[in-house]
């Protein structure tokens, strides 16, 4: 009975080391220093949603959408040719960076001191841990170390090894 209960133990202990994703781990002066094109994350985060700022950081060429959902709060995505970020925050006037999707090869992204966009080959990024995704296509993920709610994600081509999408987001 001992042995069969050992044996479903490391069987469990097995499939959970398995089941979970594999990350790049970042301090979190690394992961802040991210940037898209030559805005940190902590500059984008520090904007707050502003519209002058985040111009200021990423450019003018830019649709603004207010979605504010309640009266007081802030729900604002900023679209760009290539980038889309979103703003949120269902409290007050001020957002917090929720997500941003890069979809074209026009914006670039660094981590580490290496840069790259859409298009590019994952052998740009150095030594990565790779992920298998649940749906089986293959990212790269970069985590701080202080925090696991947010989330750099590398989609690439398991093929060819090609980035096809670029994005980050926050677990609420």
């Amino acid at each position: 009975m001992k042995n069969l209960i050992l044996v479903l133990l490391i069987a469990v202990s097995a499939f959970q080391i398995v089941a979970q994703p594999t990350e790049n781990v970042l301090t979190p002066t690394q992961f802040e220093n991210i940037k898209i094109n030559n805005a940190s994350l902590r500059q984008i985060w520090d904007s707050g949603g502003d519209v002058n700022q985040v111009k200021s950081l990423l450019g003018d060429n830019v649709t603004v959408t207010n979605q504010d959902p309640i009266p007081g709060a802030l729900s604002r995505l900023f679209t760009y040719s290539d980038l889309e970020l979103e703003f949120t925050n269902h409290i007050e006037a001020t957002g917090n960076l929720g997500n941003f999707e890069i979809t074209g090869p026009s914006v670039s992204i660094t981590v580490n001191g290496r840069t790259v966009k859409i298009g590019d080959h994952i052998l740009k990024l150095g030594g990565t841990q790779k992920n298998n995704d649940t749906d089986g296509g293959k990212s790269i993920l970069f985590v701080p170390s202080n925090d696991e709610t947010v989330c750099l994600y590398i989609d690439y081509n398991q093929s060819t090894g090609i980035i096809t999408k670029i994005g980050y987001f926050v677990l609420t």
